[in-house]
């Protein structure tokens, strides 16, 4: 067990760090499969389609009008979670 009861069911180190503009399409593959995968019991089919209606995003890129900060967690070299802060800290 790890902190506070919780279960480290992964082996190694996750890694925290700012994403870098090409890790658009990775980050949305953690979103679509949190919504449809991981919430998928708490929503229906038509909720989470609203939610999360496409698989892959429109560009693979982050848009340059996107002023927040984008920070990934990674396990080895996959995309595991991700946040983004404006830049006030919110």
């Amino acid at each position: 067990m790890g902190p506070r009861g919780i279960q480290n069911t992964q082996q190694g180190d996750i890694r925290v760090r700012l994403a870098r503009p090409d890790e658009r399409r990775a980050v949305f593959n953690v979103f679509y499969r949190s919504v449809h995968e991981g919430a998928g019991a708490f929503y229906n089919k038509a909720q989470r389609a609203t939610w999360a209606p496409k698989p892959a995003p429109r560009s693979d890129i982050f848009d340059v009008e996107d002023t927040r900060l984008h920070w990934v967690a990674q396990h080895d070299d996959q995309i595991i979670g991700f946040m983004a802060l404006e830049v006030d800290g919110y």
